[in-house]
C-alpha cells in the first residue's frame, strides 16, 4: 500500500545529539527538523527519550520558527502553496504545570499571528473526553481543555491511539474545522506502540505541479529507514499530513479515553 505524505510528525524519537539525521534515511526531497530532549534537573522526564521530529517535503519551502523553552516541540512554517503554520509537540505524562502553561502560551502566540495553524503530537491527556469536551479532575488536563475552548481550536481525533490502554493520546488540532479532514488510524504502517494517524490538509485546487508531482512514498519500504527507526525506538508515534483526499475516501472513525 502506498501513501503520498507531505509531512510526517514524529514523537518520542529518543534521539540525542549523537544521532544525526541519517537515522531517518529520508529521500533528498525531504527536510528534517528535530527537537531532541535536553536533559536537565527540572525537566521532569527523569530518563532519556522524548523528543520530536518533522519530516517535510522541500517543495513546501518549510522553515523552522523556533522552539519553546522546556517544551518538546517545534514550529514549522510552510510558505507554498500558501502560508500554513504546523506544530509538533510531545508532552510527557509527568510534566510540570508551568511547562503546560508555556506550551499553551506558545499556541496562543502563534494563533494570534497565523490564520491557518495545525498542531499535532502526543499530549498524554487521557482524562479528556474529546467527544463531549469534558475533563477529569486533573489540574493540567482541565487547564488544557479550558484553553483549548477559549482559543477556538478544533480537535479531530476521536478514536484511541494507544491500544494498550484504549486512550486517545495523539491529537490533531487546527485553527478552523475545514483546514484538516478525514483523520484515520493506520495500524499497518509502523511497529510503534501508538497507532499512526493519517489526515489531510486543505490546499488550493491550483496547487503547483512542482508540489503535486513529488515522489510517492511506500511506508513499507521507504528506504527501509523509518521501519528500522521505529523498531529501535518502539515509542515513536507518527501523524502524516497528506495533500489530496481521494474521492469517496472519507470515513467515520469510531468514538472514544497511561502514558504513551
Amino acid at each position: 500500500m502506498q501513501y503520498e505524505p507531505d509531512i510526517a510528525f514524529l514523537t518520542e524519537t529518543s534521539l540525542t545529539k549523537h544521532d544525526d539525521n541519517s537515522v531517518f534515511l529520508c529521500r533528498k526531497d525531504y527536510e528534517v527538523f528535530r527537537r531532541d530532549r535536553i536533559m536537565t534537573d527540572d525537566n521532569c522526564s527523569g530518563h532519556v527519550g522524548g523528543g520530536v521530529a518533522v519530516l517535510c517535503k522541500r517543495a513546501f519551502h518549510p522553515c523552522v520558527l523556533g522552539q519553546v523553552d522546556d517544551v518538546e516541540g517545534l514550529w514549522i512554517e510552510l510558505t507554498k502553496p500558501k502560508k500554513i503554520l504546523v506544530g509538533c509537540f510531545y508532552r510527557p505524562h509527568v510534566s510540570l504545570v508551568d511547562q503546560m502553561h508555556r506550551m499553551i502560551d506558545s499556541f496562543k502566540h502563534k494563533l494570534s499571528n497565523y490564520e491557518e495553524v495545525v498542531i499535532c503530537g502526543d499530549f498524554n491527556l487521557p482524562g479528556i473526553d474529546w467527544s463531549d469536551l469534558t475533563a477529569s479532575t486533573s489540574l493540567d488536563q482541565n487547564i488544557f481543555l479550558s484553553e483549548f475552548l477559549v482559543n477556538g481550536l478544533k480537535q479531530h481525533i476521536l478514536f484511541p491511539t494507544f491500544p494498550r490502554s484504549g486512550n486517545t493520546l495523539d491529537l490533531v488540532f487546527s485553527s478552523t474545522s475545514s483546514l484538516t479532514e478525514n483523520p484515520r488510524p493506520h495500524d499497518d504502517v509502523t511497529v510503534s506502540d501508538h497507532t499512526p494517524v493519517f489526515f489531510y490538509i486543505s490546499l488550493p485546487d491550483n496547487m503547483s505541479d512542482s508540489v503535486r508531482n513529488e515522489s510517492v512514498l511506500d511506508f513499507k519500504n521507504m528506504d527501509r529507514g523509518l521501519t528500522r527507526f521505529f523498531r529501535r525506538t518502539r515509542r515513536a508515534a507518527v501523524a502524516v499530513l497528506a495533500k489530496d483526499t481521494p474521492p469517496g475516501s472519507r470515513c467515520s472513525p469510531p468514538s472514544p479515553e497511561g502514558e504513551g
